[in-house]
């Protein structure tokens, strides 16, 4: 069962970021599949590096298209990405040594995350790549 679902109202229409929102949004589904299945810490952990590990892979896309477009909100985008990678690593923290457990409500804040900042944020990094001339980089 998908937690997330790509469709057009969250498009950004940038290619390159919109496919790394795809790939992002099938991870998390992965994570949450997981869970819901109750699959072994190990595992969990496994999905949960991966999501981090590309999320961190995106945010670096993100920014090296805000230099080359000399990206006004780029501070603050930057800002959300800290944040995000911060919040990551100490929820994969405290699941590696058992503090938390992955739950509906990490699963939500996630989605909420994600779906938010794709909204908010990241579409205006598109709209202004797209004022700016900036083509997609391939993947």
């Amino acid at each position: 069962m998908s937690l997330m679902t790509w469709s057009n109202e969250i498009a950004t229409g940038h290619t390159r970021i919109d496919e790394d929102h795809k790939h992002l949004i099938a991870l998390v589904n992965r994570l949450h599949d997981a869970m819901l299945k109750r699959a072994g810490k190990d595992q969990l952990a496994t999905l949960f590096d991966e999501l981090a590990l590309y999320t961190k892979e995106h945010f670096g896309r993100e920014e090296t298209l805000m230099g080359q477009i000399a990206y006004a909100g780029a501070a603050e985008h930057r800002g959300q990405h800290k944040t995000l990678i911060d919040q990551l690593t100490q929820l994969r923290t405290d699941f590696g040594t058992g503090k938390v457990t992955i739950t509906l409500e990490t699963m939500k804040f996630l989605q909420g995350w994600v779906s938010d900042h794709i909204l908010k944020s990241d579409r205006k990094l598109a709209e202004a790549a797209a004022k700016a001339g900036a083509k997609p980089a391939a993947r």
